[in-house]
């Protein structure tokens, strides 16, 4: 199934940043290079037809046809041609001040005139540091805040240790996808590095892991010296590909009695959903090897909530990469789900005493996966509540994958 514009996304441009002369973008807060340099001409800033559409799509749809140009965003269309002033936005006329032209035998477009005439966004400019010179398409009036100006700017500077935002283009998306990093600053691609993938809940993205925790993730991964790769679920309600209902379906569901492809009885469009946020998922986590020297023997695995249903998903589809698997607040149910697959890696269940989803179907969820020959433990945080005892058992989790990896 293709990409919809009606799915709800982990990620959604708010404001682009773009400088004349460089292929760097800035997409919020994530680096994303174009294909094309941009350059300025009379005032006006021009960016190549493919990377605007790169970079919206799959929301924005551009097509080209003898000079003729149609670009459908936002619910409108605005139609233009090389080399003319004149345009129409759903059929009424209007005029942009600078028109495309073709250079190189690309379509170049100005954008800030485009996306504000025809689309209704607003301009900014950053005069600061070395960020002057960037011209915002903004999706409101709010300028981009001044840590950020500083943060992009370390980027521009190459900086490549801490907290790094990075992208890449899923293509069975059609759409750019953001990761977030931490890179301890003793990092040498001559010594490989422990990894902890993360997988974040149902209401957060890629950066939630790292802010609800209050920046005690990156403190312990510095102190372990263990790189952190969280990965974005693409889709709302992906559970990173997982097919599998939660332990609370434990005793409502007849496992003899459901489709083993399809347990929970999913609609085809959410099935195909999830199918394409695993493979965006997957794409992410080969990016993290591909991207850094990782420790193999000392890969590491865990989320909460819906991320903590997708750690035992994803352990399954990738077998034997991790070597401890940590879910959080949540579980797979036990009997709709290939246990024996996940062999003997450790599994370190945990969950908060006052989890308002039920620590009963968790604690029963672990007993059946004991059962059935998993290498699983459990501990409980005193008091933690479902999106929040993760954070306080952060220095348990660490404790967990360091008392693995003296065992290897």
């Amino acid at each position: 199934m293709a990409p919809q514009t009606s799915w709800q996304y982990y990620y959604n441009l708010n404001d682009l940043w773009l400088k004349a002369g460089t292929r760097a973008a800035f997409l919020d807060k994530y680096y994303w290079e174009m294909q094309h340099p941009t350059f300025a001409r009379n005032g006006e800033l021009y960016i190549a037809a493919p990377d605007l559409q790169t970079i919206y799509s799959p929301m924005m749809e551009l097509s080209e046809s003898g000079g003729s140009i149609a670009i459908r965003y936002m619910g409108k269309t605005l139609q233009c041609g090389v080399n003319s002033e004149t345009a129409a936005v759903d059929g009424t006329e209007v005029t942009l001040p600078q028109p495309p032209v073709r250079e190189n035998a690309v379509t170049y477009l100005p954008i800030s005139h485009l996306m504000s005439v025809a689309f209704g966004k607003h301009i900014g400019h950053i005069d600061h540091l070395s960020m002057g010179g960037y011209m915002g398409i903004c999706a409101s009036r709010s300028t981009v805040a001044s840590q950020e100006w500083q943060r992009m700017d370390l980027v521009i500077g190459g900086k490549d240790r801490g907290d790094l935002y990075g992208t890449f283009w899923f293509e069975p998306g059609r759409k750019i996808v953001p990761y977030r990093v931490y890179v301890p600053y003793e990092y040498s691609p001559e010594k490989p590095i422990p990894m902890a993938v993360t997988l974040h809940g149902g209401n957060g993205d890629e950066n939630w892991i790292f802010e609800k925790s209050g920046n005690q993730l990156q403190y312990l991964a510095k102190k372990e010296n263990i790189l952190i790769f969280s990965i974005n679920g693409f889709c709302k309600s992906s559970f990173f590909g997982s097919l599998c209902p939660t332990a609370s379906t434990i005793h409502r569901i007849d496992p003899t009695a459901v489709d083993p492809g399809n347990p929970g009885g999913l609609s085809e469009d959410a099935v195909a959903i999830r199918q394409l946020s695993e493979r965006a998922c997957q794409q992410a986590l080969n990016i993290a090897f591909d991207t850094y020297a990782i420790d193999r023997e000392r890969v590491y695995l865990f989320g909460n909530s819906m991320g903590g249903l997708g750690v035992y998903h994803f352990a399954l589809i990738n077998p034997g990469v991790f070597c401890a698997l940590a879910p959080c607040g949540g579980s797979v149910n036990p009997n709709l789900f290939p246990v024996e697959k996940l062999g003997d890696v450790p599994i370190r269940l945990l969950f908060g005493s006052e989890d308002e989803n039920g620590t009963h179907f968790l604690q029963e969820a672990h007993r059946l996966f004991v059962e059935r020959g998993a290498n699983a433990s459990y501990h409980v945080i005193g008091g933690g509540i479902h999106s929040t005892a993760w954070v306080t058992g952060l220095p348990d989790i660490f404790s967990f994958f360091r008392e693995v990896s003296g065992q290897r």
